[in-house]
């Protein structure tokens, strides 16, 4: 009886700290802009996508995003509606259950960056979300993560 007391205990222990850790992770992806994938690597030219929260530029780096001093009037507001071809496009690919907030082609036009938006929780009390930051390639289809971060919205532009 005394080592199920003692397994139930460790296992408690190791529980708790298990969820300590994932809060600590959650603000620090929030917060601090923190993703450690490296798939972004992957993608010809993602030096010149720009990601702006307010009036502040940040572009993907080996930590996730960091900021850096661009210019945002160059960019134009147009570019990243919804109802264009590049919209459509996508849309045909990862179906209509999936929510596009925006759509931005690369300047060669090969491929489509695109925000997916996912609720926390189906018919939940909550407006919270992840983000994921994709990139479509028209030539092969398929599909790049980016970036991804809780509860954080970015308007995205391709350079």
């Amino acid at each position: 009886m005394k080592k199920i007391k003692k397994i139930i205990s460790i296992l408690f222990i190791c529980l708790l700290l298990a969820l300590s850790l994932r809060i600590v992770w959650f603000f620090a992806a929030l917060n601090l802009r923190m993703d450690f994938s490296q798939n972004y690597r992957k993608i010809d030219g993602y030096e010149k996508i720009v990601f702006v929260e307010g009036d502040v530029a940040f572009k993907r780096s080996f930590w996730g995003l960091r900021k850096c001093d661009i210019d945002l009037t160059q960019f134009d507001e147009e570019g990243s509606m919804k109802e264009t071809e590049a919209y459509r496009t996508v849309k045909s690919i990862v179906g209509d259950n999936i929510y596009i907030s925006q759509c931005v082609e690369s300047p060669d036009g090969n491929m489509i960056l695109y925000s997916e938006a996912h609720p926390w929780g189906e018919g939940a009390p909550t407006d919270d979300e992840d983000h994921y930051y994709k990139v479509l390639d028209t030539r092969d289809m398929s599909i790049i993560t980016i970036y991804k971060c809780p509860m954080k919205g970015y308007k995205l532009y391709w350079q």
